[in-house]
């Protein structure tokens, strides 16, 4: 077993790939959603496109949380300061 992006874990079955958790295709307009289990696809019911933007979200906001851990202390500060900065502009209307 080994990781991969976004949390999903690829495993071995008899030779064939098992995927978890399940493969959302949540900007594409099919809006696909499926599991892989010993090398089949078994195909779940397609995400509205509420759902599919709620999965986005949450998948760029975990994402964005790992960026913050890697980047370095002074560079979150920079960028605080930056939405404190750009808040208050949009506050007075600059």
């Amino acid at each position: 077993m080994f990781l991969v992006p976004d949390s999903h874990q690829v495993t071995s079955e008899g030779g064939m790939a098992t995927v978890r958790p399940s493969i959302a295709v949540c900007d594409a307009p099919c809006k696909s959603h499926y599991f892989i289990t010993a090398g089949r696809v078994e195909w779940l019911p397609a995400f509205s496109d509420a759902l599919a933007g709620s999965v986005m979200r949450g998948q760029i906001a975990r994402h964005a949380a790992v960026d913050a851990k890697r980047r370095s202390w002074g560079s979150r500060v920079r960028a605080v300061v930056a939405r404190a900065y750009n808040k208050l502009k949009s506050i007075l209307g600059l």
